[in-house]
């Protein structure tokens, strides 16, 4: 057993003795929280951040700390109530605050998101996390002049921040700035890891896409899936293309697999559904009810979700 795994052990023993032995105070129970967060022991954390509460109820770190182990657990709403109650004592926090804005922009509330991320950088006002969150968030209220903005502020600090280009090149998209766009991925392609090219070569395709370029875009998308098969906007992009070739079964293959690695892709169920309509009617209205719930919030798929409520209509009727 290797020195470091021999403290973890002994770490985990301590915890097990204080929890099962003796009834701990608010602090200590807090405490034992902390050791299990630092071990990666999400649910220990939260048993005893929730039984540190118990004993003190206003403890404003526990509530912080449990709310922030939720976000990490994917449990939003009661995330959400714990750090808004933490946030009364600690309005400065930028944990609190950040952690406050991932579970509102998790649950669609891109408004306090947003407002939670301006409080986190007032903290920490170049923090990276922080303004990629608030880019991204203001890109889905469309708001892109302040999701540029914040991306170019990214990347004047680190050229070479992969994730930041992204955002860059997704907004300039939609401000129909491709030849900006693509400037931006293609440079960022030069000097990226293997591990971000897939991505990049993604967005790339986009751009192609939407430009007509569907040879040059084939080529993004495969290269995107060639390094990463999982890659799910390439998938996606690939399923266009082949619907727009008129192949349908091939289509229908990509975009399968493409929602299989990312469920909550509302255009490819909507894709999928068009698809599947002259040949698998059940599984075409499926997929049309799927994105009906997925982008009944999304002012992007205004066009697409009028269809979609029109046709489940007709299959009713």
């Amino acid at each position: 057993m290797n020195f470091i795994l021999a403290l973890r052990v002994s770490v985990l023993a301590t915890l097990a003795i204080i929890t099962a032995c003796q009834t701990p105070s608010g602090k200590e129970a807090l405490n034992v929280g902390n050791e299990y967060a630092k071990q990666g022991l999400l649910r220990e954390a939260i048993d005893q951040y929730r039984r540190s509460l118990a004993i003190e109820p206003d403890q404003a770190a526990a509530k912080r700390n449990l709310g922030i182990m939720l976000v990490k657990t994917g449990d939003y709403p009661n995330a959400i109530r714990s750090l808004e109650s933490a946030a009364e004592k600690l309005p400065a926090d930028f944990d609190t605050n950040y952690y406050l804005g991932e579970a509102c922009r998790a649950e669609g509330r891109f408004g306090d998101a947003i407002y939670r991320y301006q409080q986190s950088l007032r903290v920490r006002s170049n923090d990276p996390r922080a303004l990629k969150a608030l880019a991204w968030s203001f890109y889905k209220i469309r708001y892109y002049s302040e999701a540029l903005t914040n991306s170019q502020k990214l990347l004047a600090a680190d050229p070479k921040d992969t994730q930041a280009s992204v955002i860059a090149a997704r907004v300039l998209i939609k401000l129909r700035r491709f030849d900006e766009a693509l400037a931006v991925v293609q440079g960022a392609s030069k000097s990226c890891d293997k591990e971000s090219l897939p991505f990049l070569k993604s967005v790339e395709g986009d751009i192609q896409l939407e430009t007509g370029n569907t040879g040059k875009a084939n080529e993004s998308y495969a290269v995107a899936l060639r390094e990463a098969p999982l890659t799910a906007s390439a998938l996606y992009g690939m399923g266009r293309i082949l619907n727009q070739k008129g192949q349908k079964d091939k289509s229908a293959d990509f975009l399968e697999r493409a929602i299989r690695v990312r469920p909550e892709m509302a255009e490819a169920h909507f894709l999928l559904a068009e698809v599947l309509e002259s040949t698998n009617a059940a599984q075409s209205r499926k997929h049309f009810e799927i994105f009906a719930k997925l982008a009944a919030t999304d002012p992007d798929l205004l066009n697409e979700l009028e269809q979609t409520k029109r046709k489940l209509r007709q299959a009713r009727n």
